[in-house]
């Protein structure tokens, strides 16, 4: 399909030319695959405002997951690093860091809780 500027993928989609539409996951990380964003929210609404289907692939909806399960590894790890910097300026005990991000550390079933759609 030949690119096309913003103004004609508005008017192609006001005169009904797509019957479905899908999105990459490159969407999704332009927003750190936040689904509270109200761009992604409100896909759905206006997608069946237009008539048009919106479709996410198996691969799309992995990638995501992936995606968002990464980025909470990676704030769990900057956790763990401030609760150890912060035990080990107050000469805390080992074991209170530990409990700390033990309770704080995010499982695939609380995010997909959260995110409902995806899963």
């Amino acid at each position: 399909m030949p690119a096309m500027s913003d103004a004609e993928l508005a008017d192609a989609v006001a005169e009904g030319c797509f019957g479905a539409m899908t999105l990459d996951t490159s969407v999704f990380d332009q927003f750190e695959c936040n689904l509270d964003y109200r761009a992604l929210r409100s896909l759905g609404p206006v997608a069946s405002q237009h008539g048009v289907a919106l479709i996410f692939t198996d691969v799309t909806a992995r990638e995501v997951q992936a995606h968002i399960a990464r980025a909470a590894t990676d704030q769990a790890a900057k956790l763990t690093a401030a609760l150890n910097q912060y035990r080990k300026a107050w000469r805390r005990p080992e074991n209170e860091a530990s409990a700390l991000t033990t309770t704080c550390r995010p499982t695939p079933q609380s995010w997909r809780k959260r995110s409902g759609s995806l899963s």
